[in-house]
């Protein structure tokens, strides 16, 4: 795992390969991250949802967003 610091936010890198991927790995940065004490999740687009009071209720908020996402791709 690796650390990016982009525009003054750390996110986390995570280099592994997704099923179906092969050759070089693209650079992927985790969608939860951090502003000082503020969470926040990131989506498609470049739009941030947030500010979350910790990194769990981000994670939440995001796993109740995808799958909502999911949910309305399917039509």
């Amino acid at each position: 795992m690796y650390r990016a610091f982009i525009a003054g936010v750390d996110r986390e890198s995570k280099m592994e390969y997704r099923i179906g991927e092969t050759g070089l790995l693209p650079f992927r940065t985790s969608r939860v991250f951090n502003i000082g004490a503020q969470w926040f999740f990131a989506v498609r687009g470049g739009s941030d949802c947030g500010p979350f009071e910790n990194q769990q209720d981000a994670h939440k908020e995001l796993k109740s967003f995808l799958n909502i996402f999911r949910g309305q791709s399917k039509h």
